[in-house]
């Protein structure tokens, strides 16, 4: 029932849009047409800080950790990948900073790497951030050894659609 309705959505929609545009369609015929490609995001280098919305990021520093600290050893073929980050509240109102959801790896192939646990000296404090407060702190990755082109990307608002992608440090 749920696939049915998701193809009469898209029919709908993709039917309304036809009319829009003056362009006669038949049911069942497959309609294809050219959509703008993405401009893809800013790429910003350590020290920068990518503001979206009410939220500020800078990472300061990237490392790679090949070997981790015991009880935290990255799996085989494995290493963390550690950002310095500040994360600001810009706006006047409390939000909430959550870089297990907010914040992931991506390779050059499109892969994504969530958060992992490894040794750092000073984690990111998940939490609520009140009006005008900075918070400073680690976070971490697991990533193939053999990854290429990683980046951070910090997407403060998934539903949203805009995020900020950040240069990573590599072997």
């Amino acid at each position: 029932m749920d696939v049915v309705l998701a193809v009469v959505v898209v029919v709908a929609v993709v039917g309304a849009l036809g009319a829009q545009k003056g362009v006669r369609q038949q049911v069942g015929k497959t309609v294809t047409a050219a959509l703008p490609s993405p401009v893809p995001p800013h790429m910003y280098k350590t020290g920068e800080t990518a503001t979206m919305g009410v939220y500020a990021l800078t990472v300061k520093q990237t490392r790679v950790d090949a070997q981790g600290t015991r009880p935290y050893v990255p799996g085989a073929g494995y290493q963390y990948y550690v950002a310095d980050v500040v994360l600001k509240n810009t706006g006047k109102e409390a939000l909430e900073a959550a870089p297990a959801v907010q914040m992931y790896l991506r390779d050059a192939t499109g892969a994504n790497y969530a958060m992992a646990p490894a040794p750092l000296d000073v984690p990111f404090a998940a939490g609520q951030l009140v009006a005008g407060e900075e918070r400073a702190g680690q976070v971490s990755f697991a990533a193939p050894q053999t990854a290429v082109g990683l980046r951070l990307i910090f997407d403060p608002a998934p539903a949203a659609g805009a995020v900020a992608v950040f240069e990573m440090a590599s072997n």
